[in-house]
């Protein structure tokens, strides 16, 4: 088994507010590199190792849910019956609409540096783990020998920065916050927010 390392991840709020202004209208995902770097099952948990690699010339941005009193984990899961995969998926996502009441969750925004990489070990129960951000409701993921994750990634410029900024408590963002300048104005953060994806070797 590879050894885990963990890489700390900077908040925004350590980062001077110089963001990057990219030239292109559609954020692509080009120099980006997503690995399923380790799987390890014990009796008690299934530890899920990933590696975003940065390979691009421009930084990005990644999100991960603050995790307040009602949050049960950082990730929500996808659970593929037929080809028995299992996903584990951390990316802008709202709420359906028959859920009432219920805000949806508010991301803390991460950067990567272009040349920089990052490690991250998602820790879920075995056999049974929770399967989304809210509910306490757990699946059996002990019948899926398939792994895949979902990353989201952002741009970094001023325009998506300064959402984060507006906000009087707290440094976090919605989903549908909308962007109001720059080249990306008009879209909302899950509108622009691209999907890694990988699957486990």
């Amino acid at each position: 088994m590879k050894p885990l390392v963990l890489t700390t991840l900077f908040l925004l709020s350590f980062i001077p507010c110089r963001a990057q202004e990219t030239g292109n209208k559609k954020f692509s995902p080009a120099g980006l590199e997503l690995v399923v770097s380790d799987v390890k099952k014990t009796k008690t948990t299934l530890e899920i190792e990933l590696t975003l690699k940065n390979k691009g010339l421009e930084s990005i941005l990644t999100m991960s849910p603050i995790i307040a009193a009602d949050f049960k984990t950082s990730y929500f899961l996808g659970l593929n019956d037929e080809s028995k995969t299992l996903q584990i998926r951390r990316h802008f996502f709202s709420y359906p609409n028959y859920i009432t009441d219920t805000p949806d969750p508010c991301y803390a925004l991460f950067i990567i540096e272009a040349g920089k990489s990052i490690r991250e070990k998602f820790v879920l129960g075995y056999p049974m783990a929770i399967n989304s951000y809210l509910f306490g409701i757990k699946s059996d993921i002990s019948k899926y020998d398939k792994f895949n994750a979902q990353i989201g990634i952002l741009p970094f410029n001023n325009a998506i920065y300064w959402i984060r900024e507006r906000r009087p408590f707290g440094q976090c963002v919605m989903p549908n916050d909308k962007i109001e300048n720059g080249i990306y104005q008009g879209k909302t953060l899950v509108e622009t927010q691209q999907i890694l994806s990988a699957n486990a070797n």
